[in-house]
């Protein structure tokens, strides 16, 4: 039919043809036929003209909650370090933590850093003091702002260090420090390194150090964490010389540590430091086959 012939039909004979043409009775007539089509699946909406204005209203309104969903869900899983985890007090023998801000699901990476310092640190050749001084201003005082073991530390690129200040240091990265895949370095995070220990049952994350130049660490959690939550990794060591931090029995271990540890900072002098922040210590001591009277002697 020519549109010329279209234009002069009457009125209603134009509806007709209109209507004939539209995915409205298209679909009808598939349904009539036994057949299927897209708008079938789709209630037409109250008010609609057509069933394409009811599959393109509700397809819009899909995609776009699909769309917002997927783009949280993407915002929340780029958020990590201190936009979703803070460092606290855990009130126990512990001392310090890493705690969840938010509630977090399953397979989030909350944590992704570069080492706050780096240093060779074994028995025979220790770079710490060499590459404290190597450190910006700001970063030295950013470190000893966070970690009370470095109180008595002096900040500057030019400050000597005399020889309790650099076994201060080496003590600390024994406390805090973790060795890279090749146990060639030991590095110090952040975050990372106030994080606690606890058995592969109880753990809600898992941790990895990039072999690679750089040797960011990355945090993983395991489990699903509510905000208030504190953060807790397997040290991936058979002898720690401390247990679990959730279960009785080791809880039981760690605070008669915690007794023996405060009894010895009152015999020598030690400073403040809890007995939860020498779990590195025996960590890289053993990953590195150092003695730990030997590690747990330079804090003295």
């Amino acid at each position: 039919m020519t549109f010329t012939k279209i234009l002069s039909l009457p009125v209603l004979a134009l509806r007709k043809v209109v209507n004939a043409c539209s995915p409205r009775a298209e679909n009808d007539q598939a349904s009539r036929s036994g057949g299927r089509h897209q708008v079938a699946k789709y209630p037409r909406e109250k008010g609609s003209i057509s069933g394409w204005t009811s599959i393109s209203n509700i397809s819009t309104s899909q995609n776009s909650y699909l769309t917002e969903d997927k783009s949280l869900h993407t915002a929340g899983m780029r958020l990590r370090n201190f936009d979703v985890v803070y460092i606290g007090d855990t009130g126990t023998n512990r001392g310090l933590g890493v705690f969840a801000s938010h509630n977090l699901s399953k397979g989030h990476r909350i944590i992704i850093e570069k080492p706050a310092i780096s240093c060779v640190h074994f028995k025979q050749h220790k770079t710490v003091a060499a590459e404290w001084q190597k450190l910006p201003v700001s970063k030295q005082q950013e470190l000893v702002s966070r970690f009370r073991k470095l109180k008595g530390v002096p900040v500057g690129r030019r400050v000597a260090l005399d020889k309790k200040q650099i076994k201060c240091l080496e003590s600390f990265i024994g406390d805090y420090g973790f060795s890279d895949p090749n146990r060639g370095r030991a590095h110090v995070f952040s975050l990372t390194s106030h994080i606690n220990h606890a058995c592969r049952s109880c753990a809600n994350a898992q941790h990895w150090t990039d072999g690679i130049e750089g040797n960011h660490m990355t945090v993983k959690l395991i489990k699903d964490v509510r905000a208030g939550d504190e953060i807790f990794v397997h040290y991936n060591r058979p002898k720690l010389g401390f247990g679990c931090a959730l279960c009785p029995a080791d809880n039981a271990v760690d605070r008669l540590t915690a007794f023996t540890n405060s009894s010895r900072r009152k015999i020598y002098g030690q400073g403040t430091d809890s007995s939860a922040q020498l779990r590195h210590r025996y960590s890289f001591a053993e990953s590195n086959n150092l003695s730990v009277t030997t590690l747990v002697n330079t804090a003295a």
